[in-house]
């Protein structure tokens, strides 16, 4: 008896895993890109990592965070020496995008890169409800993806 088993190259299952993930929101529009509901995920590479932190940058949820940032920080004049108007608002506004910026680029892209982590969440659709938060908490936590 002869058995042959095909399977894609792992880059091609972690791109089709991505393509899923990037169409993820919660509530219906903040972006759940992160999260993976696979049993188990091929990797990403270093590419892969860019381009699913690009995507969150470029989400339209991540301006309206940085915009309802901004908003807050002039509501309450803070970092005074921008000043209020538009002007003020314009550079609290940028330096709450780029601070969200250099987060993901940072962390979930160089850093996850250079050691070869993976910046996804492992959903745990399994075991009890006590089980499954401690996994969550658990996963917070840890670096050890599973």
């Amino acid at each position: 008896m002869t058995s042959v088993t095909v399977t894609l190259p792992p880059e091609e299952v972690a791109a089709e895993h991505l393509n899923q993930e990037m169409r993820q929101r919660a509530l219906g529009v903040i972006p759940n890109y992160y999260v993976t509901y696979e049993e188990h995920p091929a990797p990403l590479s270093s590419r892969q990592k860019l381009h699913l932190g690009w995507k969150l940058l470029v989400d339209p949820a991540t301006f309206t965070a940085a915009g309802t940032t901004a908003g807050i920080q002039q509501a309450k004049n803070s970092y005074y020496q921008w000043g209020q108007g538009s002007g003020g608002f314009a550079k609290r506004f940028g330096a709450a995008y780029f601070t969200a910026a250099q987060n993901v680029f940072i962390t979930s892209v160089a850093a996850d890169s250079v050691f070869h982590q993976d910046p996804r969440y492992f959903y745990s659709g399994q075991g009890s409800k006590p089980r499954r938060i401690w996994y969550a908490i658990e996963s917070a936590f840890s670096r050890e993806r599973r």
